[in-house]
């Protein structure tokens, strides 16, 4: 399952990075074979999502996809809400925000809501003055104006440790949220200089949503809230035994009509959506191994979208669960993986190659990319490393060290071939330097919940990569923040974090941010293993809709190009 956008207006009051499942979804409009490409050459090219006029399609129609993780905590902003099924869900309905963003992750205004932002810097500080689109209100008729943004900061600066928010970065440097002329114009001074800016309410939340810790934790559980969103779209029906979501034009909304009449939003797993989409109950699937592609291409009426998947997958470690506490062994199991195997076992048919990545913060395309690894591929290193830590390998193979197997577990999530097999590779490889990995398989409606809620030892997902490295930072490697799930860190990876923002220069702040990567890289943490391509099979004549790297998906635009055979 793939986060489509860095900056989804709505979606993501926090600006950071997106846990992703490991759920199997955009390119080139190739409805042949496989394309041949590289995330290095193409990633100019690596935009497919059939960009057309909206007077080139027709008004109407349905367009249906499937997500794999469904709720059931609809507040994309908690831990337990945070991931991309849910963001996907809630889009049409809630494109608030002061930013989006475009292909190359430029941060734009989003003038339906901010018609006006600027910023001044003073005295090693910032103002931030945005002006509130006097039409901009929330479907209940609350206006969206300062007290939004005062009720956000205050539950997104961990003041309050009650409120279950994966990161604080960005609103916790905020001084003070006031009036300006009127209750539409805010002003936002900071601490210091925080940068990028931009990362700072690129959504909004409902002020009743956010009033107490209760209520933003557990309001939105099984629960749409529609009555505390926004956007081009409103909820017709939410079916809890489905799982289904129907939406329509919402006619309050004050912005550029959708083209749409209506969007369905269906929970499945990764399995049942290849029957669905062959079967017209869905308009899109992602096809990104040769299983799925195979199953797919020549579905009539297919077109096959091939793109950069802007994301980075790999294993993540819980650092607070026996025996992964020891990082020794955690750089054993570092050096005994073969990361090139591993993605071969992904891209397998699917002419694709990379090398692995080097960070969980930027794509390898990105000129402020580093390879902030610390380790390479070592079997016979990482069986030294065990041995000098006193684990003896015994006739299993197992390790044992004090009447203790070497064992511990790692969860994938839903019910693809594919990443099953991506998976037992890894658990093969473990074995091979004595470490006994037993294979969790939770459904992708368990992903947010199992990974925000740290219940994982070792969790084969991924996150979205943005365009700024700084952005993710505290998220991944604050070892206060409840957003970073591996919970490693130390005070001296805390320090360099809060510096990086307040560093103005991009190159400058990047570079710093790298530097933070290459030393939380020690801890043996989070093993980066691949990006990968985005490929979906989607209905002909789909327009607006698909792999875009890093540009907020304008629901308003979704459509059917005239003359193609829609609902």
């Amino acid at each position: 399952m793939k986060r489509q956008k860095y900056l989804a207006a709505g979606a993501a009051a926090l600006g950071l990075a997106l846990f992703l499942s490991a759920c199997g979804g955009g390119g080139n409009n190739n409805s042949g074979g496989p394309a041949s490409a590289t995330s290095d050459s193409d990633s100019a090219k690596l935009a497919a999502d059939n960009p057309q006029a909206v007077d080139k399609l027709d008004q109407g129609g349905t367009f249906t996809f499937a997500v794999g993780d469904f709720g059931p905590n609809f507040n994309f902003n908690t831990n337990s809400g945070y991931s991309d099924g849910v963001q996907q869900t809630i889009q049409p309905i809630d494109n608030t925000g002061c930013w989006k963003s475009e292909l190359d992750g430029t941060a734009v205004k989003n003038t339906d809501y901010c018609t006006d932002v600027k910023e001044e810097v003073k005295d090693g500080k910032q103002t931030i003055t945005y002006t509130i689109n006097p039409k901009a209100v929330w479907n209940d008729g609350t206006a969206i104006d300062v007290k939004t943004f005062e009720n956000q900061w205050k539950a997104l600066n961990g003041s309050n440790k009650e409120f279950d928010v994966p990161s604080t970065q960005g609103y916790d440097q905020i001084e003070s949220v006031t009036a300006g002329k009127d209750d539409r114009e805010v002003i936002v001074k900071t601490k210091a200089v925080y940068e990028p800016y931009t990362d700072l309410f690129a959504g909004f939340i409902h002020p009743k949503a956010d009033a107490d810790p209760k209520t933003f934790n557990n309001g939105f559980i099984d629960d749409l809230r529609p009555d505390w969103r926004m956007g081009p779209f409103k909820v017709e029906s939410l079916d809890k035994t489905s799982k289904t979501a129907v939406y329509v034009p919402n006619d309050k909304w004050w912005g550029a009509k959708p083209v749409l009449s209506k969007v369905v939003v269906r929970a499945m797993d990764s399995s049942a959506t290849l029957p669905a989409f062959k079967n017209g109950e869905i308009d899109a699937t992602d096809a990104r191994t040769l299983t799925r592609y195979k199953q797919v291409e020549n579905v009539a009426g297919t077109e096959i979208r091939r793109g950069q998947r802007t994301s980075v997958f790999g294993f993540i470690f819980n650092t607070t669960k026996a025996p992964l506490t020891d990082v020794n062994i955690r750089k054993a199991m570092f050096s005994g993986t073969d990361r090139e195997k591993l993605a071969n076992v992904i891209f397998n048919g699917l002419n694709w190659s990379e090398k692995a990545p080097g960070s969980w913060m930027l794509m390898p395309f990105d000129p402020n990319y580093s390879d902030n690894t610390a380790f390479k591929y070592d079997v016979e290193g990482a069986k030294k490393i065990l041995d000098d830590a006193g684990w003896v390998a015994g006739s299993d193979g197992v390790r044992t060290k004090g009447g203790q197997k070497l064992s511990t577990s790692v969860t994938y999530y839903g019910d693809d071939a594919t990443v099953a097999a991506f998976t037992q590779t890894f658990q093969a490889q473990m074995k091979a330097i004595g470490v006994d990995v037993a294979i969790d398989a939770q459904p992708a409606s368990a992903f947010a919940d199992y990974v925000g809620q740290k219940k994982f030892n070792i969790s084969r997902s991924g996150n979205g990569v943005g365009p700024e490295a700084s952005s993710s930072l505290s998220q991944y490697f604050d070892s206060k923040n409840s957003g970073n799930v591996t919970g490693a860190g130390s005070a001296e990876i805390d320090a360099m974090i809060k510096k990086v923002p307040t560093i103005v220069d991009k190159k400058e702040r990047s570079k710093a941010a790298n530097d933070v990567e290459k030393k939380f890289s020690e801890l043996y943490a989070m093993l980066p293993v691949y990006n990968g391509p985005d490929i979906y099979a989607v209905k002909k004549g789909l327009a607006n809709w698909g792999p875009s790297l890093f540009k907020t998906l304008d629901w308003t635009t979704v459509g059917w190009e005239k003359g193609s055979t829609h609902k």
